[in-house]
Protein backbone atom coordinates (compact mmCIF):
# COMPACT_ATOMS: atom_id res chain seq x y z
CA UNK A 1 0.00 0.00 0.00
CA UNK A 2 1.76 3.11 -1.35
CA UNK A 3 0.44 5.49 1.59
CA UNK A 4 1.42 9.78 1.57
CA UNK A 5 0.95 11.59 4.83
CA UNK A 6 -0.77 14.47 4.52
CA UNK A 7 0.20 18.13 6.31
CA UNK A 8 -3.02 17.32 7.96
CA UNK A 9 -2.06 16.15 11.59
CA UNK A 10 -0.63 12.60 10.67
CA UNK A 11 -3.46 12.01 8.18
CA UNK A 12 -2.87 9.01 5.31
CA UNK A 13 -3.65 10.35 2.44
CA UNK A 14 -4.44 7.72 -0.64
CA UNK A 15 -5.92 6.41 -3.75
CA UNK A 16 -9.59 5.17 -3.52
CA UNK A 17 -10.28 2.12 -6.10
CA UNK A 18 -12.22 4.62 -9.43
CA UNK A 19 -9.28 7.39 -8.80
CA UNK A 20 -10.82 9.05 -5.68
CA UNK A 21 -8.75 10.30 -2.29
CA UNK A 22 -9.01 9.43 1.09
CA UNK A 23 -7.74 11.36 3.81
CA UNK A 24 -7.56 9.00 6.69
CA UNK A 25 -7.56 10.64 10.19
CA UNK A 26 -9.82 8.02 12.17
CA UNK A 27 -7.70 7.97 15.26
CA UNK A 28 -7.51 12.06 16.45
CA UNK A 29 -9.87 14.63 16.89
CA UNK A 30 -10.59 17.71 19.18
CA UNK A 31 -12.14 20.94 18.02
CA UNK A 32 -8.86 22.17 16.68
CA UNK A 33 -7.80 19.33 14.54
CA UNK A 34 -10.97 19.09 13.23
CA UNK A 35 -11.66 22.41 11.53
CA UNK A 36 -7.71 22.13 10.15
CA UNK A 37 -9.21 18.67 8.40
CA UNK A 38 -12.05 20.61 7.08
CA UNK A 39 -10.40 23.81 6.19
CA UNK A 40 -7.87 20.99 4.30
CA UNK A 41 -10.52 19.07 2.97
CA UNK A 42 -12.59 22.61 1.54
CA UNK A 43 -8.92 23.18 -0.56
CA UNK A 44 -9.57 20.07 -2.75
CA UNK A 45 -10.07 22.33 -5.68
CA UNK A 46 -11.57 20.51 -8.46
CA UNK A 47 -13.34 17.56 -6.68
CA UNK A 48 -16.37 17.22 -5.32
CA UNK A 49 -15.57 16.41 -1.04
CA UNK A 50 -17.21 14.18 1.39
CA UNK A 51 -16.81 14.38 5.07
CA UNK A 52 -17.24 11.37 7.48
CA UNK A 53 -16.75 12.61 10.66
CA UNK A 54 -17.18 11.02 13.65
CA UNK A 55 -17.45 12.24 18.02
CA UNK A 56 -14.57 14.25 18.93
CA UNK A 57 -14.02 11.94 22.39
CA UNK A 58 -12.64 12.76 25.92
CA UNK A 59 -13.83 16.67 25.59
CA UNK A 60 -15.45 16.56 28.77
CA UNK A 61 -18.39 18.84 30.21
CA UNK A 62 -17.85 20.86 26.97
CA UNK A 63 -18.09 18.12 24.73
CA UNK A 64 -21.84 18.87 23.27
CA UNK A 65 -20.71 22.82 22.40
CA UNK A 66 -17.68 21.85 21.10
CA UNK A 67 -19.78 19.33 18.59
CA UNK A 68 -21.85 22.37 17.91
CA UNK A 69 -19.55 24.86 16.99
CA UNK A 70 -18.19 21.97 14.53
CA UNK A 71 -21.98 21.59 13.58
CA UNK A 72 -21.63 25.53 12.59
CA UNK A 73 -18.60 25.20 10.80
CA UNK A 74 -20.42 22.84 8.09
CA UNK A 75 -23.74 25.00 8.39
CA UNK A 76 -21.48 28.11 7.33
CA UNK A 77 -19.59 25.49 4.68
CA UNK A 78 -20.19 27.35 1.15
CA UNK A 79 -19.01 24.52 -1.01
CA UNK A 80 -20.99 21.00 -2.35
CA UNK A 81 -19.57 18.74 0.32
CA UNK A 82 -21.53 15.85 1.59
CA UNK A 83 -21.30 15.18 5.06
CA UNK A 84 -22.02 12.76 7.33
CA UNK A 85 -22.04 12.51 11.23
CA UNK A 86 -21.38 9.38 13.38
CA UNK A 87 -22.25 8.03 17.01
CA UNK A 88 -22.21 10.91 19.44
CA UNK A 89 -20.93 12.99 16.37
CA UNK A 90 -24.45 13.70 15.76
CA UNK A 91 -24.32 17.21 17.81
CA UNK A 92 -22.56 18.66 15.22
CA UNK A 93 -25.40 17.45 12.38
CA UNK A 94 -27.31 20.03 10.78
CA UNK A 95 -29.68 20.42 7.70
CA UNK A 96 -26.87 19.26 5.55
CA UNK A 97 -25.69 16.08 7.37
CA UNK A 98 -26.65 12.71 7.32
CA UNK A 99 -26.53 10.79 10.48
CA UNK A 100 -25.63 7.73 11.55
CA UNK A 101 -25.46 5.78 14.43
CA UNK A 102 -22.13 3.84 14.29
CA UNK A 103 -18.99 3.45 12.02
CA UNK A 104 -20.04 -0.59 10.92
CA UNK A 105 -23.51 1.87 9.76
CA UNK A 106 -21.26 4.02 7.53
CA UNK A 107 -19.14 1.68 5.99
CA UNK A 108 -22.02 -0.63 4.69
CA UNK A 109 -22.99 2.44 2.45
CA UNK A 110 -24.86 4.88 4.51
CA UNK A 111 -22.21 7.47 4.43
CA UNK A 112 -22.55 9.62 1.33
CA UNK A 113 -20.84 7.89 -2.09
CA UNK A 114 -17.35 8.09 -3.18
CA UNK A 115 -17.08 6.40 -6.35
CA UNK A 116 -16.14 9.25 -8.48
CA UNK A 117 -12.90 10.07 -9.82
CA UNK A 118 -13.26 13.37 -8.48
CA UNK A 119 -14.52 12.67 -4.99
CA UNK A 120 -11.86 13.38 -1.76
CA UNK A 121 -13.43 11.53 1.47
CA UNK A 122 -12.22 12.70 5.17
CA UNK A 123 -12.55 10.27 7.15
CA UNK A 124 -12.37 12.02 11.07
CA UNK A 125 -12.75 11.01 13.98
CA UNK A 126 -11.46 9.88 17.87
CA UNK A 127 -9.95 6.45 18.02
CA UNK A 128 -12.75 5.82 20.39
CA UNK A 129 -15.10 5.96 17.04
CA UNK A 130 -13.84 2.87 15.64
CA UNK A 131 -13.85 5.18 12.30
CA UNK A 132 -11.23 3.16 10.46
CA UNK A 133 -13.73 0.65 9.09
CA UNK A 134 -14.98 3.03 6.94
CA UNK A 135 -12.07 4.11 5.38
CA UNK A 136 -11.21 0.52 4.99
CA UNK A 137 -14.35 -0.47 3.16
CA UNK A 138 -13.86 2.87 1.41
CA UNK A 139 -10.42 1.46 0.20
CA UNK A 140 -11.33 -1.93 -0.74
CA UNK A 141 -14.08 -1.38 -3.17
CA UNK A 142 -15.79 1.18 -5.48
CA UNK A 143 -19.11 2.70 -3.94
Amino acid sequence: MDVEFSRVALARRRELPGGGLLINDAWNANPVSMRAALEHLAEQRGRRTVAVLGEMAELGADAPRYHAEIGGAIARARDRRAWSAVGAARAARTARTTWVATAAEAARGRAPSSSSRATCVLVKGSRAVGLEVVADALAESPR
